[in-house]
């Protein structure tokens, strides 16, 4: 007869993993916080402390998703050290429940875990990182020159060779070989006080080489007569694979904006290929996290707690886990370049690891 587990028991099991996981996820991200402190210090401080800070605290919260496998490991290992030690996991294997009704708790948290990470804190750590890209522009922090391109239209800011201001909006793109066609572009040209001076309107133009060209262009200054002009061109630091590095970066759209973006990726004529593995690997994501439940419990469901061996499994468990976190991505990084499907790239460590794990707590759970 198959005995289920009390629900007393349950939430037990998982109140005390998710306390442990909760006290490893502060304890990473205020080493990641001291660790950005003394990088950027001299950075951030030249804009005042209180800024500085600002934008340390807007970073870190990027730094929860690459920490969490970690976290969902060494806290499984933990919680079952912990189990083990007090002697509680042996009554609880003693009324003949199976591991895997000991783990299913550690498995429901952890899946919910990783729900909450890419639905709340991955938008939210989007929003703040570029919200943070604008304020290092401001500050003059960075030089880079910020660009918008959505299904709202293309957006660019830069600075020109005599300190003034360039906007450049166009009403939608398409990309062509190795040109961006842009339509109906209008640009507006703002003085260093950000004061506009005057605006220039086309019918189309495009970026080739960090240069752009507007054709059949209008120039319009207040006071002025308007100026026809055949061709126009405007030098920028922007260029097409720059675009392509930046749309396809995991830190510029969350994971409700991917489907729209995909979307408007395939009708623009840009390669989806990167885009399409940053929604997978966030769909899968919540599962992926469970991976590294099974993991931690194969490293350390033993009834030696004192022994030498048993403290050897955990630090076996926890380089596993780093091992696995960096072979997902360089799978994956695979798939991102063409070297092989998408799906094949973001499910092979997951599925690999999920074989070897079942296998191995089979082995410990029938002998």
């Amino acid at each position: 007869m198959l005995l289920k587990l009390p629900p007393i028991l349950s939430k037990y099991l998982a109140a005390s993993f998710f306390k442990t996981f909760l006290m490893l996820s502060g304890s990473f991200m205020g080493i990641v916080f001291i660790g950005t402190f003394l990088e950027k210090f001299k950075t951030y401080t030249s804009v005042g402390i209180w800024k500085g800070l600002g934008l340390i605290m807007m970073e870190l919260p990027e730094f929860i998703h690459p920490i969490i496998p970690l976290c969902i490991v060494i806290a499984t290992m933990m919680t079952i050290w912990k189990f083990t030690r007090s002697s509680e996991l042996v009554i609880i294997r003693s009324t003949g429940l199976s591991v895997w009704k000991f783990m299913a708790p550690l498995m429901i948290v952890t899946f919910l875990i990783g729900c909450f990470d890419v639905m709340v804190i991955n938008p939210a750590s989007i929003a703040l990182n570029k919200q943070q890209e604008v304020l290092n522009y401001r500050y003059g922090l960075s030089t880079s020159s910020p660009f918008s391109l959505s299904e709202k239209g293309f957006w660019l800011k830069e600075k020109t060779d005599n300190e003034d201001y360039v906007i450049i909006y166009a009403e939608n793109v398409k990309q062509k070989e190795n040109k961006l066609f842009l339509q109906n572009p209008i640009i507006y040209f703002l003085d260093d006080n950000h004061q506009f001076e005057k605006r220039i309107e086309s019918t189309n133009g495009q970026l080739y080489e960090h240069t752009f060209h507007f054709k059949n262009a209008t120039e319009i200054i207040p006071g002025e007569k308007i100026k026809e002009m055949d061709m126009f061109e405007l030098n920028t630091s922007l260029s097409l694979d720059k675009i392509h590095e930046t749309l396809s970066s995991s830190d510029q759209h969350s994971f409700w904006e991917l489907p729209a973006l995909i979307h408007f990726f395939n009708k623009t004529g840009f390669s989806t290929r990167r885009i399409w593995e940053q929604f997978m690997n966030l769909l899968i994501f919540p599962f992926f996290a469970m991976v590294f439940v099974l993991m931690g419990g194969a490293f350390s469901l033993t009834t030696q707690p004192r022994s030498a061996k048993f403290f050897f499994r955990i630090a076996s468990g926890t380089g596993a886990g780093f091992v696995i976190y960096f072979a997902d991505h360089i799978v994956r990084a695979m798939a991102s370049s063409g070297s092989m499907p998408v799906l094949l790239g973001v499910l092979t460590i997951p599925l690999l690891v999920t074989f070897i794990g079942t296998a191995f707590l089979l082995h410990l759970e029938d002998g």
